[in-house]
């Protein structure tokens, strides 16, 4: 039975991300020691994240977002 005036309910599932958060963290380790002869590290790093989070709006959270960011520019 649904109480008077509730009329939404709402469920936050980001929380299902964080178990497969280290697997990305170790994805992006592997791929920034495989391209490392091109670039410094932290670049490659931050290059990486910073194009994450330009496609977050179109691509979201997940392996879509994670695979599209490792076609970043490095040092530009």
């Amino acid at each position: 039975m649904i109480p008077d005036g509730i009329k939404v309910i709402g469920f936050d599932a980001d929380d299902t991300l964080w178990v497969n958060e280290s697997c990305y963290r170790e994805a992006e380790d592997q791929f920034v020691e495989l391209i490392s002869a091109y670039g410094v590290e932290q670049d490659i790093s931050g290059a990486l994240f910073k194009t994450e989070m330009a496609n977050l709006g179109l691509y979201g959270y997940g392996i879509k977002a994670h695979r599209v960011a490792g076609r970043c520019k490095i040092g530009a």
